[in-house]
């Protein structure tokens, strides 16, 4: 499977960054897949120095200027910039497992049937969020939908909907969303 892995930011704070880069590096896939950072109208720019754990293990990595601000013209900027079968979107504070890349990409590879799929979207293990604000979680992507694959197709939103965030994209699916909007 030909992954690209796109990452959209916006002045960014590179410590957090630097942990989703991180996590990138650690991917136990094979460093087949190649990561994309859109630098969405960042002040300062993101610098080339994120992307030296990736580089060290092999992994293609670049950085691209997309000077209209939004996460629209961000991911829009990812689509036209890759050319892999899928797409993976990640934010840029998103710290994957360390399997993710594998898990998902064999996923992908095996479901002929599939446009777009997403997985768990936890906060880490030191964000601690008071009581009150629980309820809105689901509203920030924070969602754990269980072990169960939840499957539709609907012009209704519904549990089987990926968040932006750690969203498989097939190409096709990607392409059609560009034609459809141009």
């Amino acid at each position: 499977m030909n992954l690209d892995v796109c990452i959209c930011t916006h002045s960014p704070r590179l410590d957090v960054l630097q942990l989703a880069i991180g996590a990138l590096a650690r991917q136990t896939a094979a460093p087949g897949f190649r990561v994309l950072v859109v630098d969405n109208a960042s002040e300062p720019a993101v610098p080339e120095s994120v992307l030296e754990p990736l580089r060290a293990r092999g992994v293609a990595a670049r950085i691209v200027k997309e000077p209209v601000a939004g996460v629209a013209s961000a991911r829009l900027r990812a689509i036209t910039e890759t050319g892999g079968d899928w797409l993976l979107f990640v934010d840029d504070d998103n710290e994957l497992a360390d399997d993710f890349v594998e898990i998902g990409s064999r996923w992908a590879s095996q479901r002929g049937d599939v446009g777009a799929f997403g997985g768990r979207l936890l906060l880490g293990e030191r964000v601690r969020v008071p009581r009150w604000a629980a309820p809105f979680l689901p509203y920030l992507a924070v969602k754990d939908p269980g072990d169960a694959v939840i499957t539709g197709a609907s012009l209704e939103w519904g549990p089987w909907e990926p968040p932006g965030a750690r969203a498989f994209v097939r190409r096709e699916l990607a392409e059609a969303y560009l034609a459809d909007i141009s």
